[in-house]
């Protein structure tokens, strides 16, 4: 497996404007020199770059001319597009021949173009209402540009909207919504200064990060081998053969690209959730030892004075420890919060491997820049699989035409696998629950028998053993205490609950397997994309409140 390559961090520029415009020439002069001038700003590091990203909806007029502009300014520039139609429906909108063949020319240089709606307005509305709904995806799609981009690059002449749709109403929506207006002058364009503070700090640390792990090669490999081939192994089950499925293109995307990305967000999390288990289970047994510490002194120990203190001074120490366990993971380690993001990258990441064995292109990727708080910046994965997928060689289709193949291939090696793996996660967690319910019950007795035996001791007037008895009384709940803390934070009642759930989505999703047709195993494989990102983001939102400072 081939060395990873940096992951940077996208500055998306979406693009609003008037269609027709009296300069065009002097508007692509001040897009170049903005270009410029957002590069010289925003640089980086050697270790991770910052590049650009243009979202438009590749209208005639203003959106085409900066959206070409860019890519032509900066060649590592990107272009995403989502449409408000489905595109046959939207190139109704161009009158002219020369119009249709730029808008083509353009929307081949996004890898993977989306569209508001997946079927005809026509399918969905009364012809009556064909120009208002039609009104109102434009509207809409303006919406999309300002919630999904940095900063919005808006070719205005500054008049108010002469209907739904319009620039006017595009700028009003993103003033409202925070997100910062980069003005162009239709009429009159030229350069102002560029005084927009685009603060992504906290992002840009967390993909750089990633980068330094990406940088770090694995200090020792699985103990079945390479862990790389070993993942790519368990992608063909027994009976299937890879060569019937896989070009050299794609084995080169997996081998290069997909799994050493995935094989490095697999290593990290399991690495963080090994400390996060370390690290909980030792703030509820230093608890316990905390506590039957101050026990063992007031019983046995309250009659020597340096003894007894000793033990209330160790009692101190463990206290002293478990904060000290809190705060580090708070402010350094944060393995929880590492564990279940670097998890949901990985799962992304395998999500990928089936499209490109499939030749399926995958769900587009687009990241809502409008949230609050912490939000964004907890939502670097996203960005590090957007631009896996950005890095990774795009697929040929060109053997689509092996549906039986593919078809079984995702039944075998996915579903089923998913199946299977939900199964064994319900059994283990529903064992694991169970046993640390049984021995929570069985000290649970122990202490009523204690506290019974405890009882009748007192009239026999036996101070050791009436020691002992109390000893046990007072640590007994204790450690049932601690016991179900630890079957607490693990979750396993839950999550059996949520794979049993998942188990059904996934059967109901196999039974669609019939009379296949290459639109209809896309249509399938983006069920199950969806699904499987539907089950990360539940799980990660899931299990965000198991936190150690959350929970200790």
């Amino acid at each position: 497996m081939n060395k990873l390559r940096s992951i940077p961090q996208r500055l998306t520029i979406g693009i609003t404007g008037h269609r027709h415009l009296d300069d065009e020439s002097r508007i692509k002069d001040v897009v170049c020199t903005l270009v410029d001038t957002i590069k010289s700003t925003y640089k980086g590091n050697e270790r991770t770059s910052i590049e650009l990203c243009v979202l438009s909806a590749l209208a005639e007029g203003a959106d085409r001319i900066v959206a070409d502009e860019v890519l032509n300014s900066d060649p590592n520039a990107v272009l995403k597009v989502m449409l408000p139609l489905v595109e046959a429906e939207y190139l109704e909108d161009f009158e002219t021949q020369s119009s249709k063949e730029q808008f083509e020319r353009l929307i081949q240089k996004s890898r993977n173009p989306a569209s508001l709606r997946n079927r005809p307005l026509k399918d969905d509305y009364p012809e009556a209402m064909l120009v208002d709904a039609r009104r109102q995806l434009y509207e809409d799609v303006g919406h999309f540009i300002v919630d999904h981009c940095d900063i919005l690059v808006a070719v205005w002449d500054g008049k108010p909207a002469r209907g739904i749709g319009g620039t006017a109403r595009i700028v009003e929506y993103a003033r409202q919504t925070d997100c910062p207006v980069y003005i162009i002058n239709a009429h009159e364009p030229e350069l102002k200064p560029f005084d927009i503070d685009l603060n992504f700090d906290a992002l840009y640390s967390k993909i750089d990060t990633w980068n330094s792990h990406c940088a770090t090669p694995a200090k020792k490999e699985d103990k079945r081998g390479d862990y790389g081939e070993n993942v790519f192994n368990s992608l063909f089950p027994d009976g299937t053969n890879p060569e019937t499925l896989l070009s050299d293109q794609k084995e080169t995307t997996l081998k290069q690209f997909l799994i050493p990305h995935y094989t490095t967000a697999s290593r990290l999390a399991k690495n963080y959730q090994a400390w996060y288990k370390r690290m909980g289970n030792s703030i509820f047994w230093i608890a316990f030892a905390a506590v039957a510490g101050v026990a063992l002194a007031v019983i046995f120990l309250r009659e020597h004075e340096w003894f007894f203190l000793a033990a209330f001074g160790l009692e101190l120490i463990f206290m002293i420890m478990i904060v000290g366990i809190v705060v580090y993971d708070r402010r350094t380690g944060h393995f929880h919060k590492n564990w279940t993001e670097c998890r949901f990258l990985a799962e992304r990441i395998r999500t990928a491997f089936y499209n490109c064995i499939c030749s399926m292109e995958g769900l587009p990727v687009f990241i809502p820049r409008r949230v609050q708080g912490e939000m964004l910046e907890n939502r670097w994965m996203d960005f590090v699989f957007d631009e896996v997928l950005s890095q990774s060689p795009e697929i040929s289709r060109g053997d689509i035409q092996k549906i039986n193949a593919f078809a079984n291939y995702i039944q075998t090696a996915w579903i089923d696998e998913q199946i299977n793996y939900h199964r064994e996660k319900i059994e283990s967690c529903n064992k694991s629950y169970h046993r640390l319910e049984k021995w929570c019950e069985r000290v649970f007795y122990m202490a009523l028998l204690a506290a019974f035996f405890h009882l009748v001791a007192h009239f026999f007037h036996n101070h050791l053993v009436d020691h002992i008895l109390t000893l046990a009384a007072l640590i007994l709940p204790a450690l049932a205490a601690t016991l179900e803390g630890i079957r607490s934070i693990r979750e396993y009642k839950r999550l059996a609950i949520r794979s049993q759930q998942m188990e059904r989505r996934l059967i109901n999703l196999k039974k669609e397997f019939h009379v296949m047709t290459p639109e209809k195993l896309e249509r399938i494989i983006g069920k199950m994309e969806k699904l499987m990102l539907e089950e990360s983001e539940d799980w990660l939102s899931f299990m965000s409140p198991a936190e150690l400072y959350k929970v200790a």
